[in-house]
């Protein structure tokens, strides 16, 4: 929270990987944190933050939203699966002044990665949201 507060670099990707909105935890999800971000980052960037579990915390992920929707000009959410957190997924918003995620050239970009689970269609998928959290 300091670091982004003082620092004058510009950054083109930032990800905000947060504890729960706890404690100290709070700087991290109040509207101050997602200005300073939006200082730091530059014309074309793109900052994404873990916004909870859907299913088990649906108000902290509305809330992240309710922020950067005031705060940035474009944004959205990005649904990943974490095995090792209870409920399976977690919810990332993703926020920018100038790219669209969703009509981004990244979209449609294929890539050569092999692996178990990764692939085009996951990609693809990972950028538009189920019933539940179309609320953005």
């Amino acid at each position: 929270y300091d670091f982004i507060a003082k620092t004058k670099n510009r950054y083109d990707l930032i990800i905000a990987d947060r504890p729960d909105p706890v404690g100290a935890g709070k700087s991290l999800f109040k509207k101050k944190f997602y200005k300073n971000i939006n200082n730091i980052l530059s014309i074309d960037g793109v900052a994404v933050f873990q916004s909870g579990v859907p299913f088990l915390q649906k108000s902290e992920t509305k809330e992240v939203i309710k922020y950067v929707k005031r705060i940035f000009k474009k944004n959205g959410i990005l649904l990943t699966v974490v095995p090792s957190y209870i409920g399976g997924f977690m919810a990332l918003v993703w926020s920018s002044n100038k790219v669209d995620l969703k009509k981004n050239k990244l979209i449609n970009r294929k890539t050569k990665i092999k692996t178990s689970y990764y692939n085009e269609e996951i990609r693809k998928g990972a950028f538009y949201s189920p019933n539940f959290l179309k609320f953005v």
